[in-house]
């Protein structure tokens, strides 16, 4: 017999750790990620926070826990949304495969319990099993957003094979401009369950804000107050406080140039945050640390990795082996 149950998030913990769910864990369904993360709360304004009420649901046939929900509840809109959704790139409920038309049943659960609300089902990965349900449930999605992904690589070999001609070309022409101009380049990386030091972890703020500057078109004076409030953004301080966490800086002279921050999973290494020093555009850093990233895992014996570059449609993904993959978003009214 189906029975749902709102529960304290506290009571997530012990029913994750106690029961096997096809899709758990993973970068953006963790509990340490839903815990740290929650709505960003330090991206919004303070006196928003009475404005979400947490609303977590467990999905029990016959006392066994088979769906897990997270959501957050816009009092004020009426609107529900997955629980960290704010820095996730991408979304799931967490449950047993065996048991996804329960899936529909939370949904009408949520729709009865809070009738005029409106749920947004957003960032479900494309032919996914979650895909296929509100696909067959809800019709098409709303919307879709580009991704990237350098996928079924064995060696960095395999990731030179899935480079065109003119790229190839261009990772050679700066491998030698680097040479030629005396640069010598550095990978530092952070990676089986190591935790970054804070040195590095301010080097890492300090390139992704500075970008962030260059991009915006702000004052460079910013710089500090930039990296303060990176440096306590929950997004970053998961990223920093992950046991699966992976980061790798890369220097030209012992000078920071790019960094990547992400996680590993298995054999699939996601980064949602990359980021280059732009005054040093023309050594094309961005290039290179993805090229010593890819030598790096290629030297660690694994069958086959991946590399998910994740959200967003920017060239460099595809022009860097990449291939497109899509999110997709319902509205459920």
């Amino acid at each position: 017999m189906i029975k749902i149950q709102r529960v304290k998030f506290s009571f997530i913990k012990d029913i994750l750790f106690k029961f096997n769910f096809s899709n758990y864990p993973g970068p953006f369904l963790d509990f340490d990620y839903f815990k740290i993360v929650r709505l960003g709360y330090s991206e919004l304004k303070p006196f928003d926070r009475i404005r979400f009420k947490e609303l977590n649901y467990v999905v029990y046939n016959n006392d066994s826990p088979i769906v897990i929900g997270l959501f957050f509840f816009d009092i004020k809109r009426k609107y529900i949304y997955f629980r960290g959704e704010i820095n996730s790139n991408f979304n799931d409920l967490i449950y047993d495969y065996n048991y996804s038309f329960a899936i529909k049943a939370l949904f009408d659960h949520i729709k009865k319990t809070f009738p005029n609300s409106i749920i947004f089902v957003n960032r479900i990965i494309k032919y996914s099993n979650t895909y296929q349900i509100l696909l067959n449930e809800y019709g098409n999605p709303s919307s879709e957003e580009l991704c990237g992904k350098i996928s079924n690589l064995k060696s960095y070999n395999t990731w030179l094979s899935k480079l065109t001609k003119s790229f190839k070309q261009n990772l050679r022409t700066t491998y030698n401009k680097l040479n030629n101009n005396k640069i010598i380049y550095k990978l530092f990386v952070v990676d089986n369950n190591k935790r970054i030091g804070f040195y590095n972890k301010l080097l890492i703020l300090y390139l992704f804000s500075k970008r962030l500057l260059q991009h915006s078109n702000y004052p460079i004076i910013l710089l500090p107050f930039l990296i303060i409030l990176k440096l306590f953004n929950p997004f970053s301080k998961y990223l920093f406080s992950s046991n699966k966490q992976f980061h790798a800086i890369l220097f030209y002279n012992n000078y920071p140039v790019a960094f990547v921050s992400g996680f590993k999973y298995s054999n699939v290494f996601y980064i949602p945050r990359l980021s280059i020093n732009y005054n040093y555009r023309k050594y094309n850093p961005g290039f290179i640390i993805i090229s010593e990233i890819v030598k790096y895992i290629g030297d660690r014996n694994l069958e086959e990795f991946t590399i998910d570059l994740t959200r967003g449609g920017e060239n460099y993904k595809y022009d860097y082996g990449g291939e497109p993959y899509y999110i997709c978003n319902w509205i459920i009214k």
